[in-house]
């Protein structure tokens, strides 16, 4: 942004206070406090200020860096819709890599559609990948924490991160989750034993 000034042109002091922010070599009351302000906000965002001063009129330049982000990372809450799309085709594509691992050598793929009272192989695929999308979006999401955030800063981290992810859910689920919750199904939809009801022998009465 340039702004060309018409006026008085500015001093050697202002142009240096401007374009250095050499405030404590100038300290003199005569030079406004908008000159340091305008010079310590542009140098906190890494930009550049640049005087010249040509037939009687000054132009000032300011120029700063451009960002893709919209703002700072403390001022921003969950997932960009880019993060949010690599992680919904991560997660497909992990979870149908891992579907067709159960489908071939366990065929566990209809119990898991079990678990929502259809023992298909459809609703088992339907359920599955809803689920990889799910936890893939959790796993993204806990990403975004800052105690995370610094120790997970590269593409090797994050592999590894959700490798682990992956195996521990995996564990946790089949190990524990599915049977417990394929044994209280069973117990809900178990059909009840008809209640006998006692019978009562009738005495015969013999007759003399």
């Amino acid at each position: 942004m340039t702004v060309t000034d018409d006026g008085d042109p500015l001093s050697e002091k202002q142009v240096a206070v401007l374009t250095a922010g050499t405030i404590s070599e100038y300290d003199d009351p005569a030079i406004s406090f908008g000159y340091p302000i305008v010079s310590f906000l542009v140098d906190q965002y890494g930009g550049e200020v640049t005087a010249h001063r040509t037939d009687g009129e000054t132009r000032v330049t300011v120029s700063l860096p451009r960002v893709r982000e919209a703002g700072t990372p403390s001022q921003r809450h969950g997932l960009e819709p880019a993060a949010i799309r690599d992680v919904t085709v991560a997660a497909l594509l992990a979870g149908a890599a891992m579907g067709a691992i159960l489908q071939a050598f366990a065929n566990t793929i209809p119990v898991i559609g079990s678990l929502y009272g259809v023992g298909s192989v459809a609703v088992g695929w339907v359920t599955h990948l809803f689920h990889s999308l799910v936890f893939g979006v959790l796993f993204a999401a806990a990403l975004r924490r800052p105690a995370l955030r610094e120790r997970v800063d590269s593409l090797g981290t994050t592999v590894g991160a959700a490798v682990v992810f992956g195996l521990a859910l995996a564990v946790v689920a089949a190990g524990f989750v599915m049977p417990l919750w394929l044994t209280a199904d069973r117990r809900r939809t178990r059909p009840s034993r008809p209640r006998r009801l006692p019978v009562r022998r009738r005495r015969r009465c013999r007759t003399p």
